[in-house]
């Protein structure tokens, strides 16, 4: 199924492809690198199979052209031979170094989309002369489809705009746009959208959660995946070619990490069903190099309407990032089940109350109605549970306590399932498309859920639901009811299947002149509810110990004394539908009942269908003319029709056999959560699974029991890039403990009267220093030595003359230290978006004022502050100085080097300005190679972009203070930048570097000394030798020769 998420991208390549060789978007195709990705799937394409035929579109939508060259950014959908979407998806690209004229952006939206929240905006978008507009709905978006639309931004600052098309709002023309003129900043048009965002509301984890981690290693070769994607692109394949586009080697395709990742995705979070894959955004940082290893790590940060927001890290074992995604991921088919009466007990729902603000709220708000308006408090009962209470001059009574009177249970029952359900709600996890059904009592809940019915509403028809039960009840003087409830209990054995279960009762029924029947249908062949006249129910019970054989054939229900949904009860049919027609004048959104509403009177999901029609009127004997003729809108139909299934509910037998095979069989229902104070019909799900044969598993959870499943609440899985971290600094401590152990050694043998190991220049073949000097090239010298500076001029930089630096000599090291520092990142940053210096940046303004008070930019700047420094601690920092923002950044991060933002930005550097062949290793290698602390080091990866950009500041003056033009055409020439760059780094930090002593750094052993002092002291397998092969680097510095002088000595000395 996975396979069928990745291959989509072969449809869409072509069209894809196409967009990007639109005369505006063309230009060095050598030079295009793949930025992103998104793909959206729908939520149905199960109908998308093997063999059918599928067709792909694409459009360009803008174009914009950044310091690191030209970005092109296209849409598209996938659709089937039927026009049935089956995903929407977006890609961006940079052609790198492709140079702009005075165009900045080109902008050329398919559609837009705004949300007037409240009739102040209606009133501001009837006040535009540009729209034209009938009756908008306030709270409901409105999509602006254009016709023409043309959105040209210049780098002067000013903007060309047309756009004409109509406006729609829930698929109904409500209006048209013509909008054509020219203007500084935003259109008018993109002023709207930024002041009416449709917003999309996500509930962030307040810590994210490691879910998995896998380590795999990239393709050998692309061949084969070039030849499934139909991406030729020869970076990907030519060594050439990827040189020629300035990497090391050919590069893996992003579209191959990209579904990698998905496929981890599939097996690891979905279970194995793409289908609930929703969304994935994939960025593509840096490159990943064939037969490389690398980490997956996927956290789980927070929900939106039942499904798991993911964030996904591709890693390599180098530490590189060069992936950064993110999916949406959905739960398994969920059906929803609310509990009825009979599950009441005192103090359910007070454990979530204290714990959880969103399940107090809800029974605050019932009990501010039940002592507001009906007479008493929901949770003293609750609580307490008191024998008697008075409303008023009337006196309510029950010897087990009032919680068991009816209309005091169905208050308390429908408060404690709606508190649950708001936690749920609160936290992001209920699924939007899932089936709901209740039993009994539990679909008033099962309608209030949906946010049909107000929990006002609610309470007040339950209440005299309960009332309306309660008034056909005589009761004697000390509130006792002639009725009561037993459970028979099926057995296949002793032939009590559910045919024989009838019989007994309609036999008992007729024989007694009593009222009996069976009102709930639970479990087929195990279990059915029957209710009636005490004396029939006893009868009932002794015919049942008859047929019993020894076994358990009943149990009798305490506390339920009203005999529901039985004839009994159809009297008080009449009344009570004049209390749902009263509470349901106003409701709306009923639509959302179609399919996935199953009432208990016909057990199949509610529908304006003749065929739903007729089997409510075959169980009420209500007649639905003018639905069938169509002469009442739809959403009066369905109003109509859900009154009639509630009235005539609490008379009618509840229909749970039927229910339950239907979600299960029916509608493949893969999770059923039992919202209600006990697990009753988790129980009886469990059950009826036992007796079906169905092709998957179902999982089937309750609320309470099972709330740290239901809740998504999980520890972090096993970190594989952290343990292999942890690995590599073991081994690292290891070398450095048996280096120390060997200096030791070495100054011992090195007492009067010892040979001395001794240092020799390779260029100059003069000695350099004894065995006290190999200590001081393991470890950093901390003394002074002298010092000079080299600088490069612009004219040698452009005509590639070769200045070289004196060489430093071992031991030697910068005078000072520096640490990166979250101010450092945040200034950086800030700069490189704001298109001005650092030396710019004011600490004293804020961030809407760095921007002009843009909220476009400003937003995005945010994100990509909260990127960068991984927290999501960021909210109101525009409104604070940045001074201010410094010292938050520095208290609720750790930050001592570039986070993703600012290296991809450094990665683009590279791209756009190293020659050939040079990769981010190679430049850092060099820098530590000038003596340059590790700090200064970092600095360089996010300054150096800032410094090599050309052009003008946004606030005077020129844009960089090293600007570059083109790439460099030799190593030579990038290194006398660098060199002169970094010392310019340095001064500004009052960090002065160490200058070499010779042209060349790297040093070589004594091949004399070394094997001679190998043989005298330590032997060939002795602690030097070991040292020597598994930490050369240590002792050699970064000569790529000395391994192999060690190697040919050791071997030399083997041999003899």
């Amino acid at each position: 199924a996975a396979g069928h998420n990745a291959f989509a991208i072969v449809a869409i390549w072509k069209p894809m492809l196409r967009s990007l060789f639109h005369p505006e978007a063309s230009g060095d195709v050598m030079q295009l690198v793949h930025l992103y990705q998104e793909f959206s799937w729908g939520r149905d394409y199960s109908y998308w199979k093997q063999g059918q035929r599928v067709h792909g579109t694409a459009r360009l939508e803008r174009i914009s052209w950044k310091p690191s060259g030209k970005e092109i950014h296209v849409r598209g959908q996938l659709q089937d031979q039927k026009h049935e979407t089956i995903l929407q998806f977006k890609a961006g690209f940079l052609i790198r170094g492709e140079k702009g004229s005075e165009i900045q952006e080109i902008h050329r939206p398919e559609s837009f989309e705004f949300m007037p929240w409240d009739e102040a905006a209606l009133d501001l978008l009837g006040s535009l002369n540009y729209l034209t507009t009938g009756r908008l709905l306030a709270g409901a978006s409105v999509l602006v489809r254009p016709k023409v639309c043309n959105i040209r931004k210049l780098k002067d600052g000013s903007s060309h705009w047309i756009v004409q098309g109509a406006l729609l709002q829930k698929g109904i023309h409500v209006g048209t746009i013509d909008l054509d003129g020219q203007g500084s900043g935003l259109s008018p048009l993109e002023k709207i959208l930024d002041l009416m965002p449709v917003l999309t509301i996500k509930h962030p984890l307040e810590k994210p959660v490691l879910l998995f981690s896998e380590r795999d290693r990239s393709p050998a070769t692309l061949q084969a995946y070039a030849k499934a994607s139909q991406d030729w692109n020869p970076i990907h394949t030519d060594d050439l070619s990827a040189k020629e586009a300035g990497f090391q080697s050919p590069i893996v395709h992003g579209m191959w990490t990209s579904a990698r990742v998905l496929d981890s995705l599939v097996r690891n979070v979905a279970g194995g069903d793409a289908s609930r894959i929703r969304l994935q955004k994939s960025n593509f940082l840096a490159p990943l190099y064939p037969d490389q290893e690398f980490f997956i790590r996927v956290y789980h940060t927070g929900n939106l309407e039942g499904q798991q927001e993911l964030e996904v890290d591709v890693i390599t074992t180098e530490g590189e990032q060069v992936y950064r995604g993110s999916a949406f991921v959905d739960q398994v088919a969920t059906a929803y089940v609310f509990t009825g009466q009979g599950s009441q007990s005192q103090g359910m729902g007070m454990q979530l109350y204290e714990n959880h603000p969103a399940a107090r709220k809800v029974w605050d708000e019932a009990e501010e109605v039940t002592t507001r308006e009906l007479g008493f408090s929901i949770l003293d009962i609750v609580r307490n549970n008191p024998e008697e209470i008075r409303i008023g001059q009337e006196v309510f009574r029950h010897p087990a306590g009032i919680l068991n009177l009816t209309q005091f249970t169905q208050v308390g029952l429908v408060a404690k399932a709606m508190a649950d359900w708001s936690i749920l709600k609160e936290n992001g996890l209920l699924k939007s498309d899932a089936a709901f059904a209740g039993h009994s009592l539990g679909e008033y809940a099962a309608l209030a859920s949906q946010g049909i019915l107000p929990l006002q509403s609610v309470i007040r028809i339950v209440y005299h639901r309960g009332l309306t039960m309660q008034s056909l009840v005589e009761r004697d003087s000390e509130g006792n009811s002639p009725y009561r409830m037993t459970v028979v209990l099926g057995n296949r054995k002793a032939g009590l299947t559910e045919e024989r279960i009838h019989q007994i009762v309609e036999e008992v029924r007729t024989n007694s002149k009593l009222p009996l029947e069976i009102v709930n249908f639970n479990i087929r062949d195990r279990q059915y509810s029957v209710t009636g006249h005490i004396d029939a129910v006893a009868i009932l019970e002794e015919e049942l110990r008859k047929v019993s054989g020894g076994h358990k054939t009943f149990v009798r229900i305490p506390g339920i004394d009203v005999p529901f949904h039985s004839g009994i009860l159809l009297p008080g049919v009449p009344a009570f539908r004049e209390v749902l027609e009263q509470n349901l004048q106003s409701v709306q959104g009923l639509d959302q009942l179609d399919g996935r509403y199953i009432p208990n009177l016909v057990a199949r999901p509610f529908s304006l269908k003749p065929e739903f029609l007729r089997l409510v009127e075959e169980k009420t004997g209500s007649r639905f003319e003018a639905i069938r003729k169509g002469k009442v809108s739809d959403g009066q139909a369905r109003k109509e029709l859900l009154i009639e299934l509630l009235a005539y509910q609490f008379a009618q037998p509840v229909l749970w056999i039927q229910t339950q095979e239907y979600l299960l069989q029916e509608m493949a229902i893969r999770r059923i959560i039992d919202i209600g104070a006990r697990g009753d019909l988790a129980g009886m799900a469990r059950q009826t699974l036992r007796q079906l044969d169905l092709p998957h598993s179902v999982d089937v959870l309750h609320v309470e029991e099972d709330q740290a499943r239901v809740f998504q609440q999980t520890e972090d899985a096993q970190d594989l890039y952290e343990e292999h971290l942890a690995a590599l600094k073991r081994t690292e401590q290891s070398q450095m403990l048996e280096g120390e152990n060997l200096r030791n050694e070495a100054r011992h043998s090195s007492s009067p009267g010892s040979d001395e190991l001794t240092m020799v220049d390779t260029d100059s073949g003069s000695r350099v220093g004894s065995s006290a000097e190999v200590d001081a090239a393991a470890s950093p010298s901390t003394g002074e030595s002298s010092r000079s500076q080299s600088t490069v001029d612009s004219a040698s930089l452009a005509s590639g003359e070769n200045h070289r630096s004196v060489p430093a000599k071992i031991g030697s090291s910068a005078s000072g230290d520096f640490t990166l520092d979250a101010k450092d990142g945040l200034m950086a940053l800030l700069s490189w978006k704001a298109e001005m210096r650092p030396d710019q940046v004011k600490d004293s303004e804020t961030i809407d004022e760095l921007f002009g008070g843009n909220s476009s930019k400003r937003n995005q700047v945010l994100a990509d502050l909260a990127t960068e420094f991984n927290t999501s601690e960021l909210e109101g920092v525009q409104e604070k100085k940045i001074l201010d923002v410094i010292e938050l950044l520095r208290k609720k991060v750790s930050y001592s080097g570039p986070g993703p933002y600012l290296r991809a930005v450094f990665e683009s550097f590279l791209k756009e300005y190293m020659p050939p062949g040079r990769s981010r290793t190679d430049v850092l290698d060099y820098l530590r190679s000038r003596s340059a602390p590790e700090g200064l080091v970092l600095l360089a990866t996010i300054r150096f972009p800032l410094m090599a950009r050309s052009g003008q500041s946004t606030r005077d003056g020129a844009l960089g203070s090293m600007p570059l033009e083109r790439r460099f055409s030799s190593k030579e020439q990038a290194e006398q930048w660098m060199q002169q760059a970094l010392h310019s780094l340095a001064g500004e930090k009052g960090i002065s570097l160490a200058v070499e002593s010779a042209e060349n750094s790297g040093v070589a052993i004594d091949s004399a000394a070394l094997a001679e002092l190998e043989a005298k002291y330590f032997g060939l397998n002795g602690s030097f030798a070991r040292l020597l092969r598994a930490s050369s680097q240590h002792i050699l510095g970064k000569d790529p020769f000395a391994p192999l002088i060690v190697r040919d000595h050791l071997t030399a000395n083997h041999s003899n």
